[in-house]
């Protein structure tokens, strides 16, 4: 199924994962774009009960920042959920997902300020996922890291587990 991409929307690069541990973006988060848009599609865990993460990067991937994020997160579905965090190790972007035939985790991610150094990097996500084989959650997420460091790469992974399938798309936003 082809998705209608805007004109103000640059492809900067897809991935499409594979049993991959991780799926990340480097070296393509700089001060062509202040806003970036990522793309998650019909991504499956390999194991059940998992979250999907997002770390930031200032060094270009060579390491990820494992302190400062502050999130939260509202969970509409099968169960309704609020729940934030101020001093967590990753930013959440979607829970509780499952996996087996026909479930999923779709979800679109903007970026913003990555590249700032002033400002703190923040997201903000909307996302919808399988939590069992019949019920789906609708979640909408946002947070950052509280640092003001230039934020240059960003990493995907499931809590526990691999990422067996699913594409992601790094688009930078062109400003109007």
């Amino acid at each position: 199924m082809a998705y209608y991409i805007p004109s103000y929307l640059v492809k900067l690069s897809s991935q499409t994962a594979s049993s991959s541990s991780t799926i990340s973006f480097t070296s393509l988060i700089n001060s062509n774009y202040s806003t970036y848009l990522v793309r998650i599609r019909t991504a499956v865990p390999a194991s059940n009960a998992v979250n999907m993460t997002m770390l930031f990067s200032t060094n270009n991937g060579t390491s990820y920042l494992s302190t400062n994020y502050a999130y939260g997160y509202d969970i509409r579905g099968s169960t309704n959920s609020d729940v934030g965090s101020s001093t967590d190790t990753s930013l959440f972007i979607a829970g509780s997902q499952i996996t087996g035939s026909g479930t999923f985790l779709n979800s679109d991610i903007m970026l913003y300020d990555m590249n700032s150094g002033t400002y703190s990097a923040k997201f903000n996500s909307n996302s919808v996922v399988l939590t069992s084989s019949t019920n789906f959650a609708t979640v909408i997420s946002g947070g950052m890291n509280t640092g003001t460091t230039a934020v240059n790469a960003i990493e995907f992974k499931y809590s526990s587990g691999n990422i067996s399938s699913g594409t992601f798309t790094l688009y930078g936003v062109k400003d109007s």
